[in-house]
């Protein structure tokens, strides 16, 4: 009887196991940009990036600076 009762343990554990679903633990996020670059506002250290040193437009720069000069420097109840 304790070999049937560890048998039907064993099988219980398997199976709970088996449900479980898998995940990474650390699982880069998927960003559909193909230049980005993550950076931490405390030390300026680069967290994440995919072709930050290759050179592109200032255009999304430029549209991105006006905004936050706008949110900083705007009354938006206006």
């Amino acid at each position: 009887m304790i070999k049937r009762t560890n048998w039907l343990y064993l099988l219980g554990i398997s199976v709970i196991l088996v449900l479980i679903p898998v995940v990474p633990a650390h699982a880069l996020p998927y960003v559909s940009a193909s230049h980005y670059c993550l950076i931490d506002s405390t030390d300026g250290q680069i967290i994440l990036a995919r072709k930050a040193d290759e050179r592109r437009p200032v255009a999304s720069t430029t549209k991105m600076m006006t905004a936050i000069l706008a949110v900083e420097y705007c009354d938006l109840d206006e």
